[in-house]
Formats: C-alpha cells, structure tokens, sequence
C-alpha cells in the first residue's frame, strides 16, 4: 500500500474515468474519497474541495490532497459527512453558511465582529460567484437564501482591505509558528540532501526555501522534495529547456502556446503548467527554482560521475 501523501498525488494525475483504493482513500469518476465523504472532485476546468473540518484521519489527508492539488480549486465549506459534490448539497451546504453568518452578524455588538461576518458573507458571495462562473451551479438551481446572497450589495474596497490584513495577520503568525523551529526545518532539507530522508515537511519548504521544492538525485531518478521520482532522462530534458527559456533563445510568450498545444510530461503524468523567464517553474503541485535544478546538475549528475 501506497502513502496517502502519494496516494494524493496519483489522483491529482489521474484521468477521471480512473478508479484506485489505497486503505480508507479511494478515488473513482474524478472524486476523491475519504472513507465515504468526498474530499474532491475533478472537473474539466476546476477542482472542488470539501473544505470542512472532518476527524483527525481525514484532515491529515485533506492536507496532503490540497498540496496535490493545480489549477483553479474552489473551496467549499459547510459540507456534512456523506458528502458527495451533488448539486443539492453544495446549495445546502452554502445556504447552512450563509444563514450561520446571517445570524452572527445579527447578534454582533463590536464593530470588528461585525467587520469579521460581514467578510464571511463577502467571500461566500464570491464563491458562489466562482460556482456559477465556472458552470458547477446556474441560477436555477440557487435558493431564495442564495439569490439574495447573490445580489447583496457590499463596500468591496473596504472589505479587500478587512480580508487583506486578516490574510497578513495570520501569515505573520504562522512565519513566528515556523521560525520558532527554524533548526529543525534547516536539519530536514540538509537530511534530505544528504540521503537521510526521502522527503520534506510542507513547513520547511515553506520557511527555508521559500515555498520551493528542492531536488536530489537518487539512483537513476530525480527525488524532489515531496518525494516523487522522475526519470533522470526527464529531468535533463527538463533542464536544457529551461536553459533556453532562461536564455531568452525562446521567447516566453512562444513557450507558453507550445506547452497548450504539446504539454511537456515528466515522468509520464507531471505536467510543466508554468515558467517564467527566471526558468523558475511549476510542475503540477511542485515549484523549482532554476538554480536548485542546476545545483543538482552541477553538483551530483556532474560531480558524481
């Protein structure tokens, strides 16, 4: 049996017409489960993600889901147990939002509280804005709760700026989280480097590398940092193409229409979805600095042989 870590990843690769267990996860017709609440559901121009708070197991899991995840995903909350992405139950579960907002605003005395449910109802707003957008619900299939919500009025400015300082206060708590342990985060990607670990925690990639995955190679594979082989024949490919985009020999406009029209493909289902002219790049759930991938390259392809 596979991690659920991997297991996350496969699915986020994975057609929809594919079907795989793996213990209490499983996967089938481009929905994940956990146990039997879906965690995700794969459609052809967005994800959906069951947001909610479930038992310990399955937050774990949704941990590892999410880092899996690319591309646009809307995040759902108010999901019960059982849930399974059907029409009625993402109404029923936004209308059980909305209403729980509704009435804690009512019930709101400080004008920071109030600011707090007001944002609440502003980003449920939006996200039933995203529902419709990218055609998961229509009109017609909205409430007289979700109708209203639909056509409320809000100060948006002030409420970008409410949610923009509340992002950034929890952003600087969660840094001061992660410094604290700075020591060991620094240890695990010197281990990972090192041969002594075959992956690396999302906080410490988050707190010495900047969000970026770093590379080693193992054997005649690649190992990156959320331990995931790719051929090593993959990755030099890889890299003479990013040498030219860093180059400027192809232009990043020109790079971007060729990877529409002919997607290069690692490791026979890691997709390169992003780069930019630094060579810096996004491959599904991975982000690589350029210079990580010619660290690898200089210093262990080169330097090994």
């Amino acid at each position: 049996m596979t991690s659920n870590k991997d297991f996350c990843h496969q699915y986020a690769y994975a057609s929809n017409h594919e079907s795989k267990r793996n213990g209490n996860m499983s996967y089938r017709n481009g929905v994940m489960y956990s146990y039997d609440t879906a965690l995700a559901k794969k459609l052809y121009n967005c994800t959906l993600y069951n947001a909610s708070k479930h038992s310990v197991t399955t937050s774990a899991q949704q941990t590892y889901l999410i880092n899996a995840l690319s591309g646009k995903i809307i995040y759902l909350d108010g999901m019960n147990w059982g849930f399974d992405f059907r029409n009625s139950e993402i109404v029923a579960g936004l209308t059980y939002c909305y209403e729980k907002s509704v009435m804690n605003l009512s019930k709101a005395k400080r004008s920071n509280t109030k600011e707090k449910f007001t944002a609440e109802i502003y980003q449920q707003q939006k996200t039933l804005n995203e529902l419709i957008e990218y055609k998961v619900l229509t009109k017609k299939d909205l409430n007289d709760e979700l109708k209203v919500l639909l056509k409320g009025n809000f100060d948006i400015e002030k409420l970008q700026k409410i949610e923009k300082q509340r992002k950034k206060k929890e952003e600087k708590a969660r840094l001061q989280r992660l410094e604290n342990q700075r020591q060991d985060y620094t240890a695990e990607i010197v281990d990972f480097r090192a041969g002594r670990k075959s992956s690396v925690s999302y906080s410490a990639r988050d707190l010495i590398c900047g969000g970026y995955d770093v590379v080693r190679i193992k054997d005649d594979k690649i190992l990156t940092s959320q331990g995931v082989l790719i051929p090593l024949s993959d990755g030099l490919l890889l890299l003479e193409f990013l040498r030219k985009v860093k180059s400027g020999k192809i232009k990043i406009n020109v790079v971007r229409e060729r990877l529409k029209e002919n997607p290069l493909i690692l490791g026979a289902m890691y997709r390169l979805d992003e780069v930019w002219e630094t060579g810096d790049c996004v491959i599904g759930c991975h982000k690589f600095k350029y210079a990580e991938i010619l660290r690898c390259y200089e210093e262990e392809y080169k330097g090994g042989k």
